[in-house]
């Protein structure tokens, strides 16, 4: 669970720093780019209801697990993905909209692992487990391979950072 919950903050992390952006006189990437992470911070509350609940969540205690994934896992990662796939399709920088395609796969990725992770501990069953196990560590490469599309996007058009994607990086090599 420390992996949502470390997702989580990596998102929060992004979607902060992407919202920074200010300027008088931009370029279309820039404020494609600013508004980009404006557009952003309407997940930031779902990331953070999913880390507060990881946070709470007893692995060892797989009745408390599955109230916490349906209760609250589930349904904000279908907020979070309901968003995404919207504001993938009305991004209209190509460059932008296809290192965002790679967060809407990690969401997507997350769902279909907690779903199955609900799915294996109602069943007993250690193979869906595996599985969900196989889409949660799927949803992390997603996320590592965003990341690094962002940094690369913001490399090529001159948007300035400080180092903190160079440590969201570091924080998603540590899961």
């Amino acid at each position: 669970m420390k992996r949502i919950r470390k997702i989580g903050i990596v998102f929060v992390l992004m979607a902060a720093m992407c919202a920074t952006m200010f300027g008088c006189t931009m370029s279309p990437q820039k404020k494609a780019f600013r508004d980009y992470g404006r557009s952003l911070q309407s997940d930031s509350s779902y990331w953070q209801a999913i880390s507060e609940s990881s946070d709470k969540m007893d692995t060892r205690d797989m009745t408390s697990a599955k109230a916490v994934i349906q209760a609250s896992i589930i349904p904000n990662l279908d907020k979070i993905e309901q968003n995404a796939i919207a504001r993938n399709s009305s991004i209209t920088d190509p460059e932008l909209q296809k290192a965002d395609e790679q967060y809407v796969q990690c969401v997507q990725n997350l769902k279909k692992g907690y779903k199955l992770l609900l799915e294996g501990i109602n069943n007993n069953n250690r193979d869906t487990v595996n599985q969900a196990i196989n889409y949660i560590q799927g949803a992390i490469t997603n996320m590592k391979n965003y990341v690094t599309s962002v940094k690369s996007y913001m490399n090529k058009y001159g948007i300035k950072s400080d180092e903190s994607m160079d440590e969201v990086l570091k924080e998603l090599n540590s899961l």
